[in-house]
């Protein structure tokens, strides 16, 4: 896209020149330049991702380092191609699910598209639609029904392991905070003379390092204030009633008295309600296979109560608000994953007015 002259002496040299021009944009070249690997020009961009947050920055690496475990990775940046990456697509497939190839790719073409803008190449040769090389098969995310949320809290209540997360899941249900959040709530966080809930942070896990963290929420738009209904209010309450009393209270990034603890003391965090959650849903489906759940993980109950909530017809600014969404384009998709019934209804409703 930007006018670029090349000078010679004489016309022969100058057709040349022009040939060499024209070589270097069928191989998606500049054809001066792009002796640097892929995964060099990885490590190239990812240094001048500052001011992310540590999660992405975790990711970022998480994807360099699958990256680096292929042949193609030390591949010179001027030889690849669209086919060439299109190929290597098609080999992480085979070892990666779709959403982490998407993501590996996701790098790549930000990698390259840096490649671009510094004239090191002409063309990005990773753009293009993963699903257009390799089958989407992502599953897609879909609350649960109000008849499915009656039978998994019933099914908590009554089951020895599954008490243990009976208030946790109805204060999730109830508030729409994402675990994180919710594993980041300290004593401070909670008033219940005004009956609501402050959140200014979340708790993170990083597996590389095996350590908890603090950070900001997700977005300035995940700084809010929620109220707590009657159910949530009385499910805080036996949860701060059951807490275990440490004998010294952890201490995360200037952040202590958390209120969601293992048995030692230690702050939960989302991976072991992630992993729980699988297994209280795999202990219910063995023993009723004629009517099995579908996969319940904490962010499943999160997009559970926006769904419910825009089926009840709340305002969508109001839910934004709630769920912290920093788009509202982001709470208007869950109107999308309503059911049909509700769809009929709101139907027979308008014909009504």
């Amino acid at each position: 896209g930007k006018r670029q002259t090349v000078y010679a002496s004489d016309l022969k040299i100058l057709r040349e020149k022009e040939k060499e021009i024209q070589n270097a944009l069928y191989s998606n070249q500049n054809y001066s330049e792009g002796n640097i690997t892929v995964h060099e020009l990885v490590e190239q961009y990812l240094a001048l991702k500052n001011g992310i947050k540590r999660k992405t920055e975790i990711r970022y690496q998480r994807e360099l380092g699958r990256i680096k475990k292929q042949d193609f990775a030390y591949l010179p940046i001027k030889s690849v191609k669209p086919s060439q990456a299109k190929r290597f697509m098609i080999e992480l497939s085979n070892i990666y699910s779709y959403s982490t190839v998407n993501g590996i790719k996701f790098v790549l073409s930000a990698a390259f598209d840096l490649a671009v803008e510094e004239s090191i190449l002409l063309k990005n040769p990773f753009h293009f639609k993963l699903s257009s090389v390799i089958r989407n098969d992502v599953v897609k995310r879909e609350a649960l029904t109000e008849e499915q949320v009656e039978t998994w809290l019933s099914f908590l209540k009554t089951d020895a392991v599954g008490a243990r997360y009976y208030d946790t899941n109805l204060l999730l249900l109830e508030t729409g905070m994402r675990i994180s959040e919710l594993c980041g709530l300290t004593m401070e966080d909670i008033d219940f003379s005004k009956n609501e809930i402050s959140i200014n942070h979340q708790l993170l896990y990083d597996s590389g390092k095996s350590e908890r963290y603090i950070t900001s929420p997700k977005s300035s738009a995940g700084e809010r204030i929620i109220p707590l209904t009657a159910t949530a209010r009385k499910a805080l309450k036996r949860i701060l009633k059951e807490r275990p009393k440490p004998k010294v209270e952890w201490v995360i990034d200037g952040y202590s008295n958390f209120v969601f603890l293992q048995k030692n003391g230690k702050p939960r965090t989302g991976d072991l309600y992630d992993r729980a959650f699988q297994k209280l849903v795999k202990r219910y489906n063995q023993s009723h296979p004629e009517n099995p759940l579908p996969e319940i993980r904490p962010h499943i109950l999160r997009h559970t109560f926006c769904t419910r909530k825009a089926e009840a017809g709340m305002n969508p600014k109001a839910l934004q608000y709630l769920m912290g969404h920093s788009s509202i384009d982001m709470t208007l998709n869950l109107y999308a994953h309503t059911n049909q019934g509700f769809a009929e209804e709101e139907l027979r409703r308008i014909e009504r007015c």
